[in-house]
């Protein structure tokens, strides 16, 4: 299935973090809006508990947090972009994009292949590049052009088997 699948216009957001446990919050609170029975903390400390074990920063720029979740209903992929970048791991570079994957338990093999694609998709040379410039562009409203350009180039990421740009 292509990652495009998991992915929806309204969980792509403008990330207005600076540390990482926000920047987990928002996305685990995009995660949450539509499934009241999941609690955002709840979210959050799993995604943390999980980055305690190995930080999820796969390059400069970029990191995957992700869980599984007892009883989580559906797999999704949320997408945060930072103007200005979050500190993710203290004395490393700033990450611009975080991608986050949610899953229940029961998914099992289906969480890892899905995180393997995206990291294969995001590992491109260009993908931060491709992001930054799409941020630069942002007329008449900011907010919906970028989100419109990361969805698309995200799009075509995980559509095309990972060819972007």
């Amino acid at each position: 299935m292509p990652l495009v699948d998991y992915l929806t216009v309204d969980r792509v957001v403008i990330l207005a973090a600076e540390q990482r446990k926000d920047a987990i919050n928002e996305l685990a609170e995009v995660a949450t809006a539509d499934l009241p029975q999941f609690e955002t903390q709840h979210v959050v400390a799993a995604v943390e508990s999980r980055e305690k074990e190995i930080s999820t920063c796969i390059a400069p720029g970029i990191a995957i947090p992700h869980a599984r979740l007892d009883g989580f209903p559906q797999t999704m992929i949320m997408v945060g972009v930072s103007h200005e970048g979050v500190t993710w791991v203290e004395g490393s570079p700033l990450v611009h994009l975080v991608v986050m994957l949610l899953s229940g338990v029961a998914a099992g093999d289906k969480h890892m292949h899905i995180l393997a694609e995206i990291a294969k998709a995001l590992r491109q040379d260009d993908v931060l590049d491709q992001v930054k410039i799409c941020l630069l562009y942002t007329s008449p409203s900011p907010r919906d052009s970028t989100l419109d350009l990361v969805c698309r180039l995200l799009l075509e990421m995980g559509g095309g088997g990972g060819g972007g740009g």
